[in-house]
């Protein structure tokens, strides 16, 4: 599956130029924790999101940072800039891990994961065009499997010992791989409990399969 599979296309979008008070009523109201930031011409610039917001003065976060002396340094100034900036394009992130539509799922959660994310826009010529969230990755749970049905006992012994071989890197030649009625029963030499739990789970994957364990 790629991204525009699961992707959600009705993004709300704030002005680099709006006030951070109308970004976090589109927020509540759309119940996200981020929006894409974009330019007049529509490209995107950033992201604001809930963490870009848990510095504001108004919920006391900048009480913790009041100064004794005039405030020079660049990085000091800059974060007082974010804290209590009303312009979105002050307090948003401006670095924004973006994918295209065509991008593998596989890669969109490794980004996710490595970046620690909840978000990534999705965009054709810096143009917002969707975006997809860690919930819209689980779709991919419930729409796996359900288009492509194994056909008959063979067909599930094909597809578990085509399975078992790629995810798993089993030989299944050395597996005995049993089908009656859908029902699958493996077993096979120095096969462990460990590795008996992971083909379980390879054979569950098998829409119309259902897993038995050892035969008798």
């Amino acid at each position: 599956m790629i991204t525009s599979d699961i992707m959600t296309r009705d993004v709300a979008t704030i002005s680099v130029d709006a006030h951070v008070r109308h970004a976090v009523s589109v927020m509540l109201e759309r119940g996200v924790s981020g929006l894409p930031v974009t330019d007049s011409d529509g490209k995107l610039v950033g992201i604001i999101t809930e963490g870009d917001l848990m510095s504001r003065k108004e919920i006391g976060r900048s009480l913790l940072d009041r100064q004794d002396h005039p405030m020079t340094d660049e990085n000091d100034l800059k974060n007082y800039i974010h804290c209590n900036s009303w312009r979105v394009g002050d307090v948003m992130s401006p670095e924004v891990v973006t994918v295209a539509d065509t991008t593998s799922l596989a890669t969109v959660t490794e980004m996710m994961l490595s970046r620690n994310i909840k978000r990534i826009p999705v965009t054709s010529d810096r143009a917002v065009i969707g975006i997809v969230s860690r919930r819209d990755l689980l779709k991919a749970t419930s729409f796996s499997g359900i288009e492509h049905i194994a056909r008959g006992d063979e067909g599930i012994r094909l597809a578990a010992s085509a399975r078992i071989r790629n995810d798993l890197g089993f030989d299944p030649e050395r597996l005995k791989i049993d089908v009656h009625g859908g029902t699958v029963a493996v077993t096979g030499v120095h096969l462990t409990d460990l590795q008996l739990r992971a083909v379980k789970c390879v054979i569950e994957g098998i829409p119309g399969a259902s897993f038995s364990g050892k035969p008798t």
